[in-house]
């Protein structure tokens, strides 16, 4: 590991954040609880890099003789809390299935239940908070009727001509449910800032793969369209949760049947070569997970990818000294621009970020379809007048402080 770990607390947490433990991990972990634990702060981690139902199962397993009673209970009564909640989501995506496919809309749910499922073989060893459903682009506008019919508001009010232009600069809008505080996501593609990630055409007719939920077979996306998609989700929030870098690991653990040279086609289609090595690299270098042969030359191409993983490292781990902010935003930071390969790709997500109206820019300014080119107008106006703000709180704090002190 690039950067062995300062406490036992986060050696065991990477210990136990997987879905087998080997006999070598079981024998470390027997090791580690001899410790003097910060179970509190153990606890505490868990639940923020959402792997806590993976760190109950993996102590429970392995030494829950070894564990104080009380932290026991606690962590007991997270994972039932947890588990409640994954069966309770996991209903309402049958139900929202069931309605597109009553409506012909095919639909693909990834993430959440179906993550959990084919990765660690149970709904209820995965943290997860909403539903992500995709659908082909041709159904998105239907697809979202059906939701708003059956009690889920979107995010944004837009009529359906605004959301037709809303498709083409945006992947996915959220809905919710006041009546089940139920959130999903409705995806028509998948993206990472700006930049398009493909759905082929083909996927939904010959590449999808079948989980299943509940005595359901429901569809889900083929492994390489999953691991490239994990790979450059988890680049987009800047890798700020270790759950994530665990789904990667067990997917590519749990799946003899990756076609290497398919999803090698794929990254290069969209030049994330170093997004997806940095990927397999924090897979291997953290939870042990040694990606086939042949994409392991993706890890040793490219140096970029072990400084990348060092400022990850950084950011991942800073809960361990409660001084520390984090170093890396998920919203915007150059660790976005230095994960891309080509400086033309960073020029064109610079100048997107800057130009590309968010989501909130169209809950803000909800122009009729027939103007909402000017949202590409007012998008740079917001941001200059937020940065303006700014500076003009800064520079009155700094004039309080030199106030205060010039009265000292």
């Amino acid at each position: 590991m690039l950067i062995p770990p300062n406490n036992p607390e986060i050696d065991l947490l990477l210990c136990c954040a997987r879905a087998h433990i080997t006999p070598e991990i079981a024998e470390h972990i027997h090791s580690l609880v001899q410790h003097d634990i910060d179970w509190e702060y153990l606890l505490k981690i868990s639940l923020d890099h959402r792997v806590m139902p993976l760190l109950y199962r993996s102590l429970e397993k392995t030494c829950p003789e070894k564990i104080p009673k009380q932290t026991l209970i606690q962590l007991q009564s997270y994972y039932s809390t947890n588990a409640t909640r994954n069966l309770f989501l996991t209903a309402r995506l049958l139900e929202i299935l069931n309605l597109f496919h009553n409506n012909h809309i095919l639909a693909v749910p990834f993430k959440g239940p179906v993550l959990a499922k084919w990765l660690y073989g149970d709904i209820t060893l995965r943290q997860f908070s909403d539903l992500d459903i995709l659908v082909h682009p041709n159904h998105a506008l239907r697809a979202r009727n059906v939701l708003m019919e059956n009690g889920y508001r979107p995010e944004i009010q837009l009529d359906d001509k605004q959301f037709s232009i809303f498709m083409k600069a945006k992947d996915a809008v959220t809905f919710s449910c006041n009546e089940t505080r139920v959130f999903v996501d409705l995806h028509w593609g998948l993206k990472i800032r700006n930049s398009s990630f493909p759905v082929y055409s083909d996927l939904f007719d010959s590449h999808l793969k079948f989980v299943e939920i509940e005595g359901h077979q429901v569809n889900n996306l083929s492994t390489e369209e999953l691991l490239l998609y994990l790979c450059t989700h988890g680049a987009l929030h800047c890798w700020e949760s270790l759950g994530w870098i665990s789904c990667v690991a067990e997917l590519i653990r749990s799946n003899t049947d990756l076609n290497c040279e398919r999803i090698t086609r794929m990254v290069q289609k969209v030049k994330y070569e170093r997004i997806f090595a940095l990927g397999l690299f924090l897979a291997s270098d953290l939870l042990g997970a040694e990606p086939p042969e042949k994409i392991k030359n993706y890890l040793n191409k490219d140096p970029m990818v072990e400084t990348l993983a060092m400022e990850v490292y950084r950011n991942l781990f800073h809960n361990h000294d409660k001084s520390k902010n984090n170093e890396i935003s998920n919203k915007f930071s150059f660790f976005h621009i230095k994960v891309r390969n080509r400086h033309s790709e960073k020029i064109r997500f610079i100048i997107q970020m800057v130009m590309c109206p968010t989501k909130v820019d169209w809950r803000r300014f909800p122009l009729p379809a027939s103007v909402s080119f000017l949202l590409y107008l007012l998008r740079p106006a917001r941001l200059c007048l937020e940065l303006l703000s700014v500076l003009f709180k800064k520079c009155v704090k700094k004039t309080k402080t030199l106030e205060l002190q010039v009265k000292r």
